[in-house]
């Protein structure tokens, strides 16, 4: 996962990509969110860590996240995913 620009704008996103060796990436595109943008994260998101869900319920994988909102204000966020990529 990293943090990329969207051209044009002071928006960001996450996107994937992945590597067998840690040399040569492939970018697989940015994340997608099964839910509109919240007002806390409508300018995207700057950093994000990922995590196996600790939890026994709910799914797979756990994102807490720092949102970028409609005035670039900064607030902690969560969203869990199975897969990794839909959000």
């Amino acid at each position: 996962y990293y943090t990329a620009t969207i051209w044009g704008s002071y928006k960001f996103e996450t996107e994937v990509a992945v590597s067998r060796d840690g040399r040569s990436w492939t970018v697989e595109g940015p994340i997608s969110w099964t839910d509109e943008h919240i007002d806390s994260d409508v300018n995207g998101i700057m950093t994000r860590h990922v995590l196996p869900n600790p939890l026994r319920q709910g799914k797979k994988w756990l994102m807490l996240y720092t949102a970028i909102g409609k005035n670039t204000e900064r607030t902690i966020c969560a969203a869990h995913s199975d897969d990794g990529t839909s959000w």
